[in-house]
């Protein structure tokens, strides 16, 4: 099995890790911020089921369902996603997708932003993808523009990771 591990992969996770830390530290009290950041490079974080867990302590009502079911993380039918924008050549800019294959209801995105140090939330109902879930490669795409924006998903970012998972 290979891991893929960039420079750009490891920036995003480190950011998303240190962003969502807090809501995590008391359920790993023995791991701190540096030591769970220095595993990132190695590819031995899953950050993707960080994020789970950390929408999960974040929100009591958000229940996770471990192992395997198809089309959501939450019993409310929700799903985590986690996205680390890279800079795309043939675009000319920064962009980042997340497969919605099988999904069914509200996706809850957290997307590092890694050259500019920051983390951003995207709540975006079912009504908003479901089209592109029959999609032979069904791909949400997150593309920022040069004023920063997220076109037809900047309506659907929330401020707040507490936000993101309400």
């Amino acid at each position: 099995m290979a891991t893929t591990v960039t420079t750009n992969s490891v920036l995003g996770d480190q950011l998303i890790l240190k962003e969502l830390f807090p809501w995590i530290q008391n359920k790993f009290s023995q791991s701190s911020l540096e030591s769970l950041q220095q595993m990132v490079p190695e590819g031995v974080i899953q950050i993707d089921a960080l994020v789970e867990v950390a929408m999960s302590s974040c929100n009591k009502k958000l229940k996770r369902i471990i192992g395997s079911q198809d089309g959501m993380d939450f019993t409310d039918g929700s799903d985590a996603k986690k996205a680390i924008l890279y800079y795309n050549n043939s675009k000319r800019s920064y962009t980042a997708g997340v497969n919605v294959k099988n999904k069914i209801g509200t996706l809850r995105v957290v997307v590092a932003v890694p050259h500019e140090c920051r983390v951003l939330f995207f709540k975006i109902p079912y009504s908003e993808y479901e089209s592109v879930t029959r999609n032979a490669y069904p791909l949400m795409t997150f593309r920022q523009s040069v004023n920063k924006s997220f076109g037809k998903n900047e309506r659907y970012r929330v401020k707040t990771f507490k936000q993101l998972c309400s």
